[in-house]
């Protein structure tokens, strides 16, 4: 129910603040091949901390939702969303996460169909432990480079989430833990462009400029008409004269 009024927003969003041309919904798979997952944990009762990292996860699928829209012929501007499918850590099945990421993200051209991705947000990383009681939205940022041939996708990406959260045990605040998840993305997508309806900010008018013009261009056919009348009746009278 939330990712679909997170699409309905954005969409909204989409709409209300670029109702314009050069619009692009942007629709992606990703596969993430090497990431590092680090944890710092702080044991508060025993003023004690320990350091683990861990590099061997299972191959992780990423798919992505994005919208941009052309500001001119190097500078894009977008916004977009990011549902990573649930990881496990090899040798602990136990050890899985899933991981959102809401961003904008700016998208500037290099060379040609050769352009540069930078991606700034807010993230959360879920099913991690099922004894955390009070959790953070965590930083998101990213920066890659992707390539366009005619509406293909093809990216490469860097992006690293940052949280922390704690562990109660009877109401005490026991654990403070802190994750740090870098991942290395190679994505492919596929862009739609359209563009929104424009929305015709004078009501009415246009409508009441068109029947005045009509009406104005029957006065003066009538205007048109009386003086080719004055001119005929002219030459009778010069004849019968």
């Amino acid at each position: 129910m939330k990712k679909i009024l997170f699409l309905g927003l954005f969409l909204f969003l989409a709409q209300s603040v670029f109702a314009d041309k050069q619009n692009s919904l942007i629709l992606k798979f990703g596969i993430t091949p090497y990431s590092i997952f680090s944890q710092e944990r702080t044991f508060v009762l025993f003023n004690e901390q320990k350091n683990s990292n861990f590099s061997n996860i299972n191959i992780g699928t990423v798919f992505y939702l994005e919208y941009y829209r052309k500001i001119n012929s190097i500078f894009k501007f977008g916004i977009g969303y990011a549902q990573q499918i649930k990881r496990n850590v090899k040798d602990y099945d136990s050890l899985g996460f899933t991981l959102q990421a809401f961003y904008i993200s700016p998208k500037v051209s290099i060379y040609k169909d050769i352009y540069s991705i930078l991606q700034i947000g807010v993230s959360k990383i879920m099913d991690f432990d099922e004894d955390i009681e009070e959790e953070n939205l965590g930083l998101h940022y990213g920066l890659g480079i992707g390539y366009e041939y005619k509406n293909f996708i093809f990216e490469f990406l860097y992006a690293s989430d940052n949280e922390m959260y704690k562990l109660y045990l009877e109401n005490i605040l026991v654990q403070e833990n802190r994750i740090n998840y870098q991942t290395f993305n190679f994505n492919i997508g596929y862009k739609f462009d359209f563009n929104f309806p424009k929305i015709n900010r004078a009501g009415k008018e246009p409508k009441k400029t068109k029947v005045k013009e009509h009406k104005q261009s029957e006065k003066e056919l009538l205007r048109e008409q009386n003086e080719l009348l004055k001119k005929q009746i002219e030459l009778l009278e010069q004849k019968i004269n």
